[in-house]
Formats: structure tokens, sequence, C-alpha cells
């Protein structure tokens, strides 16, 4: 196999990966679903989708440690255990009308954790790999991660009819086929890459002599490390200094709350739908709303997916022109605000899509940038630990506001005959929930507009 074949089939396998790995966000097409069956309330259903979230944010810097020390296949295998597990078991629950939030919660947490050790994975390869463009390199997986979401949403509504029991059993089997191909691909390319202690993954910068000098092959691997060289820097902060380093924290601040709010949104569309369902005279019927609970989750992964994989390309374009690569968390910011005024403004069901899709973008820009903020920063060497690190700055927001999404939905819900909890006052059963998150997107648009500034007088 040639190296560009190499390279190819690296990159595929971590945007593979990356596909299995982002089924999290696909919570809000089957919770409404999930709660009816089990009669959950708002709250409870919201708080699994919180907890599975929680189990994907903490678990991002012990993922980080087995990456970094461990190579890339032992955080696939983890990965696909523990995806397959949780899903099963969240069937399980579905078929036997087990109403067990702690059950439930465990088993959306292995599923979050089981994402976040594939996912860390495909991010170091892609980007120990291509290391001249690792932008565009890191968000090949990043985009894939966004697009999960769409591509098992339409598989969803086209292949299952909306039958929330099979579409279940295909999460718990697609992904850990998907990560199975991962295994094999998701790699180091030798020799520009080689193993060094048990890592595996570990640059090397220094020009090996050629075996033969008219090779081809030993060509273009000495074009790599060259490049390699030229385009690394020495930086490496981790542990207590990054803890230590003020910078850190205003990217922790940003990234909390931007995708804080996203997971919000992503966690609770699926009430928001059929709230202004409920409220519509046009639209009725659980297919109908089946239908339109996907349509949010394709614009958000579509949108997601786009941001992510644009911002990797932009920020390589910034650092060519010597612009700070936070230029583009503007723009980040810029779409959350527009997403949480058009949650606070659009009545109609039909066009709640173009709120998913803002949504989308801005988490999509956000996660899509600061892999290469983070590696520009703090270097390459301990890059997927500090990624963990930075990926727990949404726990806390977003615990906080989808808790009081849920509380907000529900103080204005009824309880039917069947036990089941709706709420048919439209955008009045969560207007507070987004008026408490434009109040903290505003707050963090001040942040970034401040950051960019000092970097550019720097």
């Amino acid at each position: 196999m040639t190296r560009q074949m190499e390279r190819a089939a690296s990159l595929v396998g971590c945007f593979l990966t990356g596909i299995a790995c982002g089924t999290m966000y696909l919570y809000s097409a089957f919770a409404p679903q999930l709660g009816l069956r089990l009669a959950l309330n708002t709250t409870d259903t919201s708080k699994i989708g919180m907890i599975g979230n929680l189990g994907m944010a903490l678990s991002g810097p012990f993922a980080g440690v087995v990456v970094d020390k461990h190579g890339f296949q032992a955080p696939i295998i983890i990965g696909a255990l523990f995806m397959g597990g949780g899903y099963t078991i969240i069937r399980l629950c579905y078929i036997n009308v087990v109403a067990s939030v702690p059950t439930l919660a465990c088993a959306m947490a292995l599923v979050g954790t089981g994402g976040t050790f594939g996912f860390a994975s495909a991010m170091k390869c892609a980007a120990v790999n291509f290391p001249n463009a690792r932008g565009a390199a890191t968000s090949v997986p990043m985009a894939a991660f966004g697009l999960s979401a769409f591509f098992f949403s339409t598989l969803f509504s086209t292949y299952y009819d909306g039958v929330t029991l099979d579409f279940l059993f295909a999460l718990a089997i697609i992904p850990t086929i998907l990560l199975a191909i991962g295994i094999i691909t998701v790699r180091p390319l030798p020799p520009a890459f080689h193993s060094r202690g048990t890592s595996g993954i570990e640059m090397h910068t220094r020009i090996s002599q050629p075996t033969s000098p008219q090779s081809p092959r030993s060509k273009e691997a000495d074009a790599d490390i060259k490049k390699s060289s030229a385009t690394s820097n020495n930086v490496d902060i981790y542990g207590l200094k990054l803890i230590m380093n003020s910078q850190f924290w205003k990217h922790f601040v940003i990234m909390g709350f931007i995708a804080g709010i996203g997971q919000m949104f992503i966690y609770s569309c699926g009430f928001s739908v059929k709230a202004l369902q409920f409220q519509s005279k046009t639209v009725a019927g659980a297919h109908d709303s089946e239908q339109l609970q996907s349509l949010q989750v394709g614009a958000i992964s579509i949108a997601s997916f786009l941001g992510r994989i644009g911002s990797g390309y932009l920020c390589d374009l910034a650092a060519s022109k010597s612009h700070p690569r936070s230029l583009l968390l503007i723009a980040s910011t810029a779409a959350s605000v527009m997403g949480q005024i058009g949650a606070l403004s659009v009545n109609e069901v039909h066009n709640f899509w173009m709120v998913s899709a803002l949504s989308g973008l801005a988490y999509g820009i956000c996660f899509g940038s600061y892999p290469t903020i983070l590696a520009d920063s703090y270097g390459m060497k301990h890059f997927s630990q500090n990624w963990g690190l930075l990926s727990l700055a949404p726990i806390v927001p977003s615990y906080c506001l989808n808790l009081w999404y849920g509380k907000v939905y529900d103080s204005h819900s009824i309880v039917t005959e069947r036990g089941a909890r709706i709420c048919t006052l439209g955008a009045a059963c969560y207007h507070e929930a987004f008026q408490l998150s434009f109040v903290c997107v505003a707050g963090v648009a001040c942040v970034v507009l401040w950051l960019v500034y000092r970097e550019y007088r720097q």
C-alpha cells in the first residue's frame, strides 16, 4: 500500500470512528418516546441525557491518558464495548418498561464514555498523521462526530419508520461495527511517525537516513518529516502548568458556555417541538411528531458538521494570514446569540429547524476550532490529555441549563389520564429557559471579544 493510500485509509478510519462516537446527540430523537413509554417527566428525562453527557465529559482526561500512553486500538475497543452495552441496556428497559432513572442514566453514561474513548483516538490520530494541515485533518473526525446524529436520524426515519425499539437495536450494533473498522485503520503512519515507549504515536522530528536514496516512499517520508519539523512547536504545557495558565481558563469559560448552551438545546429540542406541535392546528399524530424531531436532529447535525469541518480549514487559513485562530470563536458566539434569539422568537413548529441549525452551527464551530487552538497554544505531546481537560468545561453549564429547562417545562405541564406529562402552551413552555441561556451567551461574547483583542495586541 502506498503512503497516500495509508493516509487516506487512516483518515477514513478517523471519519467512521467519529460517526460511531457521536450518537449521544441522538438522545433528543428518542427521549420523548422513551419518557412517554416509561412515564418519566421532562426533568427526569433531561437528567438521563445530562448524565450521559457527564460521562462523556468526565471520561475525557482518562481517555486522553490512555491514548497518549497506550496508542489508538485499546481506547477504540473500550468505546465499542461501552457503547454497545449502554444501548443494549436502554433497549431492554424500553422493552420491559423498566422506569429506573439510575439504570437509564448509567446506560447513557456508558454510551457517552465509550464515545469519548473512541473519539479521542480518532482526534489524536488525525492530528499526528497530518502535522502540516492539522486544522483540516482534525476537522474530519470532528465533523463526523457532528454528522453522526444526522446519519442515524435519517436511518431512523427512513428504514425504521419511527419505531423506537428497532432504532435502539441499530444503535447497539452499527456503531460497534464502525468502531471495529476503526481498530484496523486508525493507526500512526510510519516512517514519519513511529513508536516510542509504549504509546506508538509520538512524533519524531529528526530526519532519518533513507534505506534507498531513490525510493519514492523514502522521499515522501522525508518531506513529511521536514514539514512536521517546520510546523510543530516546542511548547509542552500540561497538567499543573495548564491549570495555572490564565489563558486556558478563558478558553474553559468560552467552551463551557457555548458548548453547554448547545447541549441544552440538543437534549431538549424534542420537547420544544412537542410543545409547539400541541399548540399548532396543522400538525397532529405521533408519526408527525417523530418526523419533526428527526428534522431538528438533522438540522443540528448538518449545521454542526459544516461548522466543524469549515472551522478546521478556516483556522489553518487564519494562521497562514497571521491572524489568531481564536478569531473563529467570534463566529461561534454570534451564531449562538442568534440561536437564542430565534428560540425566543419562533412560534411555528415548521420554522423551528432554523433555530436548530443556528444552535448546531455555533456548537460545531466551537468544537471544530478548539483542537487546533489547543495544539498551537499548549503543544501536541499531551494533546489528548489537554483536550480531555478542556472537554470538562461544559459539565456545569450544561447540567444547570438542562435542569432549569426541565423545571421550567414541567412547571407549565399538565398530567394526562394516562400519567404522561404534556405542555400545550407552545413557546411559553420553555421561554424562561432560553432567556437565561441568552444572558449567558451575551456574557461569553464579551469574554471572546476581549480574548481576541488581547491576542491581536500580542
